[in-house]
């Protein structure tokens, strides 16, 4: 109505605005990797990731469950070689120093599952994968009954810890 102020209104067109192109379709890449060299050091920094359904499909929680699973693993982390997630023992006999995380982020009818990781060694970088693979498989196909219970038993915690601080204020 009157008065509303409009985006097309209300903020400048500029001829150099790095930002025209923000809001236009992207293609969805599942795998990413970077690498950068720093004062003698390479470093991997990849991520594989999966469109998902938002929080109103009934598999949500399914994928939650699976970022449960899969888990997070640093290296030099106080108490993590007692509470390790399976993948970390097979990441860990090919870089002692490569970190994980999993991920699912939920919106209203989209989402995404991942696996970010961090190495030092780039030619390991397609074993990495493969291995992250060969979890995401084995979670599918061959998953205990214990495992999927104490996933099950982790996952709410673990969703009230992210509620808490200013991130979640933010988002």
């Amino acid at each position: 109505g009157p008065g509303t102020p409009t985006f097309e209104r209300d903020v400048p067109k500029l001829d150099n605005d790095i930002y025209a192109n923000f809001w236009k379709e992207t293609k969805f890449q599942s795998c990413e990797i970077r690498q950068s060299y720093n004062q003698g050091h390479s470093t991997v920094s990849g991520s594989i990731v999966f469109p998902t359904y938002g929080w109103s499909h009934s598999d949500s929680m399914t994928m939650m469950l699976v970022s449960q699973i899969i888990g997070i693993f640093a290296p030099g982390d106080g108490g993590s070689i007692f509470s390790a997630p399976p993948l970390t023992k097979v990441l860990q006999a090919l870089d002692q120093q490569c970190s994980f995380q999993s991920y699912s982020t939920l919106y209203n009818d989209t989402g995404l599952f991942g696996v970010v990781f961090t190495t030092f060694r780039p030619e390991i970088t397609p074993q990495i994968i493969d291995v992250i693979q060969s979890e995401i498989r084995r979670i599918a196909f061959d998953l205990s009954d214990d495992e999927l219970e104490l996933a099950k038993k982790g996952l709410l915690p673990n969703i009230a810890l992210q509620l808490d601080g200013s991130q979640p204020v933010a988002d």
